[in-house]
């Protein structure tokens, strides 16, 4: 619930402390993570980022998350 509750806020700083944080995460909270990382255009692209720099597992990244950002409306992360 707190995780969602951001979502209310635009602050890149949010999403780059939400992707340093996500393998440390159980599961179930990276789920609502990566569920608000793809909630932004700018937090989508600092995960993208991470992971093909390979400081984020792409095996953490499940199909759902991955279909979302594969179908982004913003074309800098499809």
């Amino acid at each position: 619930a707190a995780l969602s509750a951001l979502t209310a806020y635009e602050d890149d700083a949010i999403g780059t402390n939400i992707v340093a944080a996500l393998p440390k995460f159980p599961a179930d909270v990276r789920a609502s993570a990566l569920a608000l990382l793809t909630s932004r255009s700018a937090w989508s692209l600092t995960l993208l980022r991470d992971i093909q720099a390979k400081r984020i597992d792409i095996a953490l990244v499940p199909p759902d998350i991955a279909d979302r950002l594969r179908q982004s409306k913003d074309i800098t992360v499809c």
